[in-house]
């Protein structure tokens, strides 16, 4: 991918830096998907680091700012970079916030339109379709992979706690390891 936006002025120099925790592109390299995976921990932005304020306060009141400027970043991001193959700008550009169903935050009023929440719980549902199971049933490290993703689709965290101590108590009272 190529930086095909202007850099003269601060603000677009700042959109070409930290990283996007997910970034795929298909292969044809019409659709570009950048992703925030918002787990547990704060969100980093440089804008936050160096006290800046790049971001309509009026619009995201009350909001963690350094989650809102990492949002602007990767929608700016979007808007400015090209498929180096063909030199061209993405036909489509998908935006999303993937995030635990215990941790789901709020959208900024001026990104609603751009980005979607994916809830660990919509990714999970999808993956263990049946049709969709089929692709990845047989790879350990994948199957690794969406049992991780379980844990994270509880609407409470104390939840999946409660679940694995019922399952161990289950398993010890059956006499079974």
């Amino acid at each position: 991918m190529n930086d095909s936006g202007d850099a003269s002025n601060q603000d677009a120099k700042n959109v070409f830096t930290g990283r996007i925790d997910i970034l795929l592109v298909d292969n044809k390299g019409d659709n570009l998907v950048v992703i925030e995976n918002k787990i547990k921990s704060g969100i980093n932005s440089i804008a936050a680091k160096n006290g800046s304020k790049s971001v309509n306060e009026s619009n995201c009141e009350g909001m963690d700012q350094v989650y809102v400027n990492q949002l602007f970043r990767y929608d700016a991001f979007g808007k400015h970079v090209t498929n180096k193959e063909t030199n061209c700008t993405f036909k489509h550009i998908y935006k999303y916030v993937l995030a635990p169903n215990y941790n789901i935050p709020e959208i900024p009023k001026a990104l609603q339109e751009e980005y979607t929440i994916l809830t660990y719980n919509d990714l999970y549902e999808y993956l263990t379709d049946e049709e969709v199971r089929k692709e990845w049933c047989e790879d350990t490290n994948f199957s690794a992979f969406v049992e991780a993703i379980r844990k994270h689709t509880y609407s409470y965290i104390g939840d999946y706690l409660r679940n694995e101590m019922e399952s161990v108590f289950i398993r010890k009272m059956s006499g079974s390891c």
